[in-house]
């Protein structure tokens, strides 16, 4: 049997409506290692991500509202409200804490989180394209804007899911997760977080040429923050962009390392 062989579906209540999840549990509960939590907006991403973690640490792995089988938020809506329905998913859960990890808007949604429930949260992984970086909030929505209107692969790719997979309430769900996006300052939400926080770039010759390398002036906001980059190697973002294989060492170790020291504000 392999590692998402025995993934475990379900939902949790909150404000929106429904959370939907998955989660791989290990096997020994003593041996439990602390949890991770992980938020991509395609969440089909981060099933080839699980085997590449440790067995002993329940995973999970969280649809973001107006993604997957999540719902969608109302309008008018921030990221702390997105983020609030992930307190939600963790409460029904019964998981005190965790460390947490998220993709391009998923990553602000984990940014958010752990701003406004630092007491819920271990570590933070805030994981992007350097476009979805930019520490200055204005720059940073015009070169998202920038890549909106120029149909980049992975923004061609949430199109056709919205098309095949996905309903018209997702749709309409999703722009409004977009404008909260817009409206949400990510360096702001760091420089509020207590816990270690790793920014994971994401880098690429022509996203460097676009918009210059943003990972280190990023993590310069979070009290305990760092920067690691990591080249492209797929667009898609169907592989995590670099390879899960890859993601999954630098998550690892940036999480182990956090266990280690034990610098938990909850604890």
């Amino acid at each position: 049997m392999s590692a998402t062989d025995s993934l475990i579906a379900g939902y949790a209540l909150c404000c929106f409506g429904q959370v939907h999840y998955l989660a791989r549990m290990p096997l020994a509960k003593a041996e439990f290692l602390p949890p991770l939590l992980l938020l991509n907006p395609r969440s089909r991403s981060c099933r080839r991500l699980i085997p590449m973690l440790e067995l002993r640490r329940p995973i999970y792995v969280v649809d973001v509202p107006a993604y997957g089988a999540s719902s969608p938020p109302l309008a008018p809506c921030t990221m702390r409200d997105v983020a609030e329905a992930i307190i939600a998913f963790m409460d029904h859960s019964n998981m005190a804490t965790a460390h947490v990890c998220g993709w391009h808007t998923g990553a602000k949604v984990a940014a958010a989180l752990a701003a406004n429930w630092p007491d819920r949260t271990l570590s933070l992984s805030v994981c992007g394209k350097s476009h979805s970086l930019v520490p200055d909030q204005s720059k940073r929505n015009k070169a998202m804007r920038d890549q909106v209107a120029a149909r980049k692969p992975d923004v061609a790719l949430v199109a056709m899911e919205s098309f095949c997979a996905d309903d018209a309430s997702q749709t309409i769900g999703r722009a409004i997760v977009y404008e909260a996006n817009f409206s949400f300052d990510l360096a702001d939400a760091l420089s509020k977080t207590q816990c270690g926080v790793q920014v994971v770039e994401i880098v690429s010759d022509e996203e460097t040429i676009a918009h210059g390398r943003q990972g280190e002036a990023l993590a310069v906001f979070p009290r305990r923050g760092r920067a690691v980059a990591i080249p492209e190697v797929e667009s898609m973002g169907i592989d995590l962009y670099v390879g899960a294989s890859v993601m999954g060492q630098v998550i690892r170790e940036f999480i182990a390392d956090e266990d280690e020291s034990g610098n938990y504000v909850s604890l």
